[in-house]
């Protein structure tokens, strides 16, 4: 989890989170210099936690969504990894239904969900994500029109070799793993809406509002930055082979 200023919503999406992980589970969360309580409400929750390791880390200087949520990979120590934003909301059976998944398919390296969409007071849109913006697996396809939504994914631990470091020029980091998983791993999307996805003023961004000129410097970006890995995860996988 990467915070900034998430004091508003974050109390609601912890205790949305922490019931459902056991006691061999972690939430690590690395805040991007908040100026409200977020690092309070942390600390408390924190403190006040029966079974679950609550791991907060703050960040020296600001350093961005993308890069907050990379110095938390980093920090990751379990096997799986759900990523999530400070002001969702999971149902109840969200970890179960996609740690089934993986259980079941050894070959499946990321797993995402649709999500339901609310607004900032909590109330229920007539739609969902996927349904606004329907998945299409390939890194191609999500290359011309990324349906990679961060918060709706969980992947395999493992998979940080080929997906970090994030290079520089990389739009948002759902986007880049996404397509790196669908270069090197398998990707399965539960149409079901396990979650609640909140668009309201404060999000952190907004990748719709970008200008054409930069959504195609982005691409041209990606599309370097993902022949370069391949190139070098390829090389270093033939190596070992």
């Amino acid at each position: 989890m990467a915070t900034w200023n998430g004091s508003r919503f974050l109390p609601e999406q912890l205790g949305s989170i922490l019931p459902q992980l056991s006691s061999g589970d972690e939430l690590v969360a690395v805040d991007d210099r908040s100026s409200d309580s977020t690092m309070r409400i942390l600390q408390q929750t924190a403190a006040e936690a029966s079974h679950t390791r609550i791991r907060i880390y703050g960040n020296d200087e600001n350093m961005g969504a993308i890069r907050t949520f990379e110095r938390a990979l980093t920090l990751a120590e379990r096997d799986l990894i759900f990523l999530s934003d400070q002001d969702d909301v999971w149902y109840p059976a969200r970890v179960s239904k996609i740690k089934s998944i993986f259980t079941l398919n050894p070959q499946v390296t990321l797993v995402l969900n649709d999500a339901q969409i609310i607004d900032g007071t909590g109330a229920l849109m007539p739609y969902s994500w996927a349904s606004l913006k329907p998945f299409h697996t390939g890194a191609i396809a999500n290359l011309v029109k990324n349906t990679f939504l961060g918060c709706t994914m969980a992947f395999r631990q493992s998979s940080l070799e080929y997906c970090l470091p994030f290079p520089p020029g990389t739009p948002m980091h759902d986007q880049w793993i996404g397509m790196l998983h669908s270069l090197f791993g398998g990707v399965v999307f539960l149409p079901e809406p396990l979650m609640q996805y909140r668009r309201h003023e404060g999000n952190a961004t907004d990748l719709d509002r970008a200008s054409v000129m930069q959504m195609l410097r982005w691409r041209v970006s990606l599309s370097r930055n993902l022949l370069a890995r391949y190139r070098h995860y390829s090389r270093t996988a033939r190596a070992r082979s």
